[in-house]
């Protein structure tokens, strides 16, 4: 009797410490959430019932399924977001209010309501499973409990959401101390007033009035609430928490465009005083519709060129190809926007050449500034003889670095594909929103020295490479295409504010490109960059992929491995000349040089045509030639950089195959 006694005051002490510390945790949140934290209080008593073992462990398990659907509507949410065709959409939005629970007092009042739901189911299901493992005997059972009974209280340390730093540590010791009672509840609780007592006044004496731990480092900076479309190259000016902007309905995802810059004025990209007028032959008719979640631009947004908008209050042309409200819009506002879009595959556009014209000549000027330099076109061609004025400058830089990855090509696709490699390959440049403030030149600070920066660095180097290169191009802003939250319907958020670029093919129109990182936490839907077309798969699957083309790639070297063994031994540097002859796309004459197919495997990419240089040196230096050790792991590792895995692969096999003599 002494130890069942023993037993069932010990559960009651791991009742008393579940209620403490559930109401711990509603306290702490009840300061931005409300008098809707109430709901969590029944919650606590079925869970502290069950952890003293007055109530069935299965009534705590049953209201905690009932409790994922009855948090939604507690929280005064519509019924209809419970239906099987609203779970995409209920999943988003507690997502957002999950995200913006840092700056909930900012946030709209759908947000915030969204933000209680997600609190409260967070919470609710928690406690109810915190009091079934609590109710079990067992040191693992009884811990993982207490590490779910603490989520609630721990989250909102976690997001400052408390305003005081002192009591939430008293909370937990006493709650510790109640659970290690073992039947002495009197006495604990004496000393764990005391004890209490003690740790409020020092912390209130001794620790800051800051939370544990600054986990939002950003508070000072306002909410994202409007995309300045202006190119700035420095520190973001707001604070970004994957709030929901737009809901976007369209028959196919897009890159939401707001504004185009066609003018450079040796810093920044910027809206032209005039348009470039060309023609978009392959461009199609399409239509959107824009709700407005909590975006306050006037600017509307459009997947391509637009060409009228239906709005109540109407809607007006403004500079950068776009359109404007004429009244800031209102949460809940909604839009059709009609545009011309264009749509083109690899094939058709790798058979265009690069446009040369006076029509394009526009696009292609950039003021250098004193004293005046004589500009040839395309610019790029300044490297073959740099004025004494630009040598040894980053704009001398620039020309050669454009040229390099221009010269000998004949598709304008082929320089695209260079410039993005360039950008996008090798680790040589870095996704960061952490950078400092812009200096003169912010674009070629970013390519030559810095190498670090975000959207509006990686599409501005970009453009300004295709540019000097006398490709047309231009820079685009607006957002990306955002996350599928419904059949034909895209959640875009702050986190998708994005700019790339748009590169201009004769006969087929403006065609986006984003030369930015994958790193960058903007949304973009595959394919929308032909370059980096393909269906997206999942982390398991694309792991599996990458495994296959590794093996497949082992495979290749083991053939070019055993076609040496067989055939006579020759050199390395030998070995390195006949691979790239191999796979040079156009058949090289029987008297060509290695420096002569230099030219030809630019059509591949820089790195590969270097190559030929290294492969020439190797063999006919007099003194002191480049090692050779590993041919074709040198030529595998420059395709890579080049084209990416799955293209290396193919051009390995097409080297490894054996020669035509016929």
């Amino acid at each position: 009797m002494v130890q069942a006694s023993a037993f069932r005051e010990r559960r009651w002490d791991d009742a008393a410490a579940l209620i403490l510390l559930c109401g711990g945790g509603l306290a702490a949140w009840w300061g931005d959430l409300g008098s809707g934290m109430l709901w969590l209080a029944p919650i606590a008593v079925v869970a502290a019932l069950t952890a003293a073992g007055a109530l069935g462990r299965r009534v705590a398990a049953v209201l905690a399924i009932a409790w994922l659907p009855g948090a939604i509507l507690a929280a005064g949410l519509p019924a209809g977001t419970l239906a099987p065709a609203a779970l995409d959409t209920t999943t988003a939005s507690l997502r957002d209010g999950l995200r913006a629970l840092p700056t909930i007092n900012d946030a709209t009042p759908i947000v915030q309501s969204w933000a209680l739901a997600a609190v409260l189911l967070v919470a609710g299901t928690a406690t109810s499973l915190g009091g079934v493992l609590w109710s079990r005997p067992g040191r693992i059972r009884g811990f993982l409990g207490f590490a779910l009974l603490v989520v609630p209280l721990g989250g909102a340390i976690a997001l400052q959401q408390t305003s005081d730093s002192s009591w939430q540590g008293a909370v937990v010791l006493v709650a510790v101390m109640l659970r290690i009672a073992r039947g002495r509840l009197i006495p604990i609780v004496v000393a764990a007033s005391m004890v209490g007592a003690v740790a409020l006044f020092g912390a209130q004496v001794a620790a800051p009035r800051a939370g544990w731990q600054p986990f939002d480092h950003h508070q000072s900076l306002p909410r994202f609430q409007e995309l300045i479309t202006g190119q700035t190259y420095g520190p973001l000016g707001d604070r970004r928490t994957g709030a929901v902007m737009l809901d976007v309905t369209a028959r196919q995802p897009a890159l939401w465009r707001m504004q185009v810059l066609e003018a450079f004025d040796n810093r920044r990209w910027l809206i032209a005083r005039e348009t470039s007028r060309l023609p978009e032959p392959a461009a199609r008719p399409e239509s959107i519709k824009v709700q407005v979640r909590g975006l306050q631009n006037k600017s509307v947004v459009s997947p391509g060129r637009p060409l009228a908008v239906h709005t109540e209050g109407g809607a007006l042309v403004e500079p950068g190809y776009g359109f404007a409200l004429t009244e800031s819009p209102d949460e809940g506002h909604t839009y059709r926007v009609e545009a011309a879009v264009v749509h083109a595959t690899a094939a058709r556009l790798a058979r265009i050449p690069v446009p040369t014209g006076r029509r394009y000549q526009a696009l292609t000027q950039i003021g250098l500034g004193a004293p005046p330099v004589e500009i040839p076109y395309p610019l790029a061609r300044l490297a073959k003889h740099l004025p004494p004025v630009l040598q040894g400058t980053d704009w001398g830089h620039l020309f050669r670095l454009s040229w390099r990855l221009s010269k000998g090509v004949k598709s304008e696709l082929a320089v695209v594909r260079h410039v993005e490699n360039f950008l996008l390959r090798a680790g040589r440049f870095r996704y960061t929103t952490e950078v400092g403030n812009p200096g003169p030149e912010p674009l070629n600070e970013f390519l030559f020295h810095t190498h670090a920066g975000y959207c509006q660095h990686f599409a501005g180097a970009a453009a300004l490479l295709l540019r000097v290169a006398g490709v047309p191009t231009r820079v685009a802003v607006g957002f990306a295409t955002g996350e599928q939250v419904g059949h034909d319907t895209w959640a875009v958020r702050d986190e998708d504010a994005h700019a790339w670029i748009e590169v201009y093919f004769p006969g087929v129109g403006w065609v986006p490109f984003n030369p930015t990182p994958a790193a960058a936490p903007a949304d973009v839907s595959p394919g929308l960059d032909v370059l980096q077309a393909g269906p997206a798969r999942s982390a398991g699957a694309g792991g599996t992929a990458l495994q296959l083309v590794g093996a497949a790639a082992a495979l290749v070297l083991l053939i070019l491995a055993a076609r040496r063994l067989i055939r006579p031994r020759r050199g390395p540097r030998t070995q390195l000349a006949d691979l790239l002859v191999r796979l040079a796309p156009q058949p090289s004459r029987p008297r060509t040089t290695l420096r002569g197919l230099h030219p030809t495997l630019t059509e591949i990419g820089p790195a590969t045509a270097d190559l030929a240089l290294v492969a020439e040196r190797a063999r006919f230096a007099a003194a002191n030639p480049p090692e050779v050790p590993h041919p074709a792991l040198m030529v595998w590792r420059a395709l890579v950089s080049d084209v990416g895995r799955r293209r290396a692969l193919a051009f390995m096999l097409r080297a490894a195959a054996p020669a035509n003599h016929s």
